[in-house]
C-alpha cells in the first residue's frame, strides 16, 4: 500500500502543471525586453555591440528556459529518470 501511494504521488508530481506564474514570467520577459531595448537604442553601433548584446540575450533566455524545464522534469527536453525513485521504493518495501 505505501508503494502504491509513493507512486501515484510521484505520477501527480510528474503530471503536475507548471508551479511558475504566468505574470511572474511575463513581467520577466518584459523586463528583458525593456532592457535589452534601451541598450540597444544607446550603445554605438559596432560588432563588439551586436555580439555583446546577442551574448546577453541568448544568457537570459536560457535562464528562462532552465526555469520553465525544472518546472517539468519527466517530460520535456531535460527528462529525469524514475528508476533510482523506483529502486529506493524498492528498499522502502521490504
Amino acid at each position: 500500500m505505501v508503494i502504491d501511494l509513493r507512486q501515484i504521488s510521484w505520477t501527480s508530481a510528474a503530471r503536475m502543471r507548471s508551479s511558475t506564474a504566468v505574470p511572474l514570467m511575463l513581467v520577466e520577459v518584459l523586463w528583458a525586453t525593456i532592457i535589452f531595448v534601451s541598450f540597444g537604442l544607446l550603445a554605438p553601433l559596432g560588432l563588439p555591440a551586436i555580439v555583446s548584446l546577442a551574448f546577453c540575450a541568448f544568457a537570459v533566455s536560457s535562464g528562462f528556459f532552465l526555469i520553465e524545464e525544472m518546472n517539468r522534469l519527466f517530460s520535456d527536453v531535460l527528462k529525469v529518470s524514475g528508476a533510482p525513485i523506483r529502486e529506493a521504493l524498492k528498499y522502502l518495501a521490504q
